[in-house]
């Protein structure tokens, strides 16, 4: 019998990665840096409704980037080495061009049904 692994792996991969970008795009692990915040203390630090705030936390922590205690988060390893924007090593420059290119995913049906580009991007050039 053939089994929806697959198919159930692309689809929790899909949050996963949107909770990622929406942690770059407000500067989550860059403000966290080496210290430990409640999600109060980040709300305000970065002009964002704590409560609403608090979910996105703990999903990042729920894949392993945050690590929560008490209610404080700080960065988990891999966050702390890659998607602290002070760091050397930081990776996370490409979330801009990442919502762009996602959004432009998002659209690749919508682009068939037209026989046109649904979004900024036009890959008909790309080889």
């Amino acid at each position: 019998m053939v089994g929806s692994d697959r198919i159930d792996k692309l689809i929790a991969a899909v949050p996963a990665a949107l909770a990622l970008r929406a942690g770059l795009d407000l500067g989550i692990f860059t403000r966290l840096g080496s210290s430990a915040v409640t999600a109060d203390g980040l709300g305000a630090a970065l002009q964002v409704e704590p409560d609403r705030l608090s979910r996105l936390l703990y999903a990042l922590a729920s894949i392993g980037l945050l690590e929560v205690n008490d209610g404080q988060f700080r960065n988990g390893a891999e966050a702390s080495a890659f998607l602290d924007a002070s760091k050397p090593t930081y990776r996370g420059g490409d979330h801009a061009l990442l919502r762009e290119l996602w959004g432009a995913d998002l659209l690749t049906a919508e682009s068939l049904r037209q026989n046109r580009p649904a979004a900024l991007h036009d890959f008909s050039e790309a080889g």
